[in-house]
């Protein structure tokens, strides 16, 4: 696999065409959207952080549907045949830090196709895919990413995958709490993965959000992890095959190995990957990796620049456009991304890209509405129902639901009145119940205030 040796002359064969074919606007934008769209993991919990964790306690001890393997559930869940919030476990499933780029589209028809169309395009000095058969595998599939595993600031939250023959990028994303993942990091950190049987509750990640517009195919789920329970392994067990592909993107002036007319790739834009063995060598096995790919890159153009990379953990390259950790911390260059908009026909989600880009976010609640409907509250009743409000504002906003917001905007209206309607305040808060469920266990102590009001 790591062959760095080059011929003086590259011969490149394209079986069964001329090797024309094209990077249309489409696949860009997927492909430059997934990268983005893993800051999306930051948000898909908003219903159960901080004060509202205390629901989940709760959690039925019931196993629900049982899978034995990715393929199983991803099929069952792009059929939909499963559901957000249904609970689901996943049997003898290795735990490992990398996550799919796009969750779930290995196991589509168009992922499908894509894949076989690759092999019409390799590079016989290398046994490789040029780049334009690397661009159909990831088209059809194939990459993956590693997430930060601090948490975030509003709470712990740490980002995996399950997979059930080793393959990160046919896995399923995890979300667990900090409970959990110190029961499994260190095997992880020490053998590169950890096999148990989880439970969890499936969710999705909400796309509106995405900084990048753009009509996404299918959904992106993942599964809130609320137990794990480890499959212990014989000392003379073999070791689970782990499998990580890892994917970049690059932008050079003379691509070689493309053939493509100035329609096809006007923007001479190529991907590649490299697959690694996390277990492998102590880790040292990613290191080699990364060399392949950079290898890779001025294989086939004199000058690459890195557009996006593959690990939150670590800047592998230097220079990159978008890397991860600026992507995931929201310090990505808004500018840059502005000129992207413009070149290359992007986008931009508007809702979500303002002056200031302090979080992702739906319809933002009016401020002094707030504002003067708590200094009401604090005056009337105390601290703690104004704090209370507080985090059912956030928690609405962080929810993205334009229901919920429209509801808990009239709430404070109806709320600063000197004399509110104890019917319409109890009309508007069913409402963001009812579009945001978890908020229900705070329904008595909102009642309280209605009736203090």
């Amino acid at each position: 696999m790591f062959d760095y040796k080059q011929s003086d002359e590259q011969r490149f064969i394209f079986k069964k065409g001329d090797g024309v074919a094209s990077l249309n606007k489409r696949e860009f934008i997927q492909i430059f959207a997934d990268a983005f769209d893993n800051m999306l993991y930051n948000f898909v919990e908003s219903d159960i952080d901080t004060f509202e964790r205390n629901l989940y306690n709760k959690f039925s001890e019931s196993t629900g549907k049982v899978y034995y393997s990715n393929s199983s559930y991803w099929k069952e869940t792009l059929l939909d045949y499963n559901y957000i919030g249904q609970t689901i476990t996943l049997k003898d499933f290795a735990v490992i830090e990398w996550l799919p780029s796009s969750p779930g589209l290995f196991f589509t028809g168009k992922a499908e196709k894509a894949r076989r169309k690759a092999e019409l395009f390799v590079n016989p000095n290398y046994n490789e895919y040029l780049p334009l058969g690397k661009l159909e595998m990831i088209m059809g599939g194939v990459g993956s990413v590693r997430l930060g595993s601090e948490g975030t600031s509003n709470s712990n939250k740490y980002f995996m995958c399950a997979t059930s023959n080793g393959a990160s990028h046919e896995g399923i994303p995890l979300i667990l709490d900090k409970r959990i993942y110190l029961q499994i990091i260190d095997e992880i950190k020490t053998k590169g993965y950890c096999k148990g049987t989880i439970t969890g509750t499936i969710a999705v990640l909400h796309t509106e959000k995405s900084i990048i517009t753009f009509d996404r195919e299918i959904p992106k789920y993942c599964l809130l992890v609320e137990h794990f329970r480890h499959t212990y392994e014989k000392k003379d067990a073999i070791v689970e095959k782990i499998s990580v592909t890892i994917a970049a993107a690059f932008q050079s002036e003379d691509l070689k190995g493309y053939n493509l007319t100035e329609e096809t790739n006007k923007n001479n834009f190529a991907w590649t990957y490299c697959t690694f063995d996390p277990c492998k060598d102590n880790g040292r096995d990613l290191k080699k990796a990364v060399e392949w790919i950079t290898q890779y890159t001025y294989r086939y153009s004199s000058n690459p620049r890195i557009i996006s990379d593959f690990d939150e953990h670590f800047d592998h390259f230097g220079g990159v456009d978008f890397t991860l950790q600026e992507i995931m911390s929201n310090r990505f260059n808004k500018e840059l991304l502005k000129q992207y908009e413009y070149s290359y026909q992007i986008n931009i989600n508007k809702l979500v890209f303002g002056d200031n880009f302090e979080h992702v976010s739906g319809m933002i609640i009016n401020r002094s509405i707030v504002t003067n409907s708590l200094n009401k509250v604090s005056q009337q009743l105390n601290d703690e129902a104004v704090q209370l409000l507080k985090g059912i504002t956030e928690a609405v906003e962080k929810s993205g639901n334009n229901d919920a917001t429209e509801n808990l905007e009239e709430f404070y209206k109806e709320l600063q009145n000197s004399k509110p309607k104890k019917s319409l305040l109890k009309s508007f808060w069913y409402g963001v119940v009812t579009a945001v469920p978890m908020l229900i266990i705070h329904t008595d102590r909102v009642m309280n205030i209605i009736e203090k009001a």
